[in-house]
């Protein structure tokens, strides 16, 4: 993408079932030439959810991070991460 597109993993939200809410899995990119949000990666009806890690050393498609609803963030030059 753009070096000025803009990720972000995790949130709080709504699953599959909208009465509910809770902690996210899944990635997002904002891309700042279109002004638009795409979905990247994820698990976006999965609430809560715990990850798969895998065996330890081994690169899979199937590992991915558990869910997040809080967020940090820090800068890098003129680089933001969040």
């Amino acid at each position: 993408g753009s070096t000025n597109d803009m990720y972000l993993f995790g949130g709080f939200g709504f699953g599959a079932n909208v009465q509910t809410s809770g902690s996210l899995s899944d990635v997002w990119r904002y891309q700042a030439s279109s002004n638009r949000w795409e979905l990247v990666a994820g698990r976006t009806t999965t609430l809560n959810d715990q990850g798969n890690y895998g065996i330890k050393g081994v690169s899979a498609a199937s590992n991915y991070p558990p869910a997040r609803s809080d967020m940090a963030g820090w800068s890098v030059g003129s680089k933001l991460y969040m």
